[in-house]
């Protein structure tokens, strides 16, 4: 599966590319974005994450991740750790590469 990979200048994709690509080596410190997604193209997610990383080549770039409500919740309908949140390729939406 390949994302949109966008400079942070940009509103359009410069490439796509394989989201499992751009690593976290520091920690695991996904933070919540708190975006409004409804009137947006993800109105169906629940909730919007992003977590520093770095491109290949070393850049920090942001990787972001959207879970729909079946994703944060188990099936009583209690939500879930966000430990244990699906962090996978099939989550990530976009990444953005800071500019130099």
């Amino acid at each position: 599966m390949k994302v949109p990979i966008f400079k942070t200048s940009s509103i359009s994709p410069e490439f796509y590319d394989d989201p499992s690509k751009y690593k976290n080596i520091d920690c695991d410190c996904a933070e919540p974005t708190n975006r409004l997604l409804s009137g947006t193209d993800d109105h169906w997610a629940e909730q919007e994450w992003v977590e520093p990383v770095f491109d290949p080549d070393g850049s920090p770039a942001k990787k972001y991740y959207l879970f729909s409500k079946k994703d944060i919740i188990d099936e009583d309908g209690n939500p879930i750790d966000s430990d244990d949140f699906a962090w996978d390729s099939n989550h990530v939406s976009k990444i953005e590469i800071e500019d130099e």
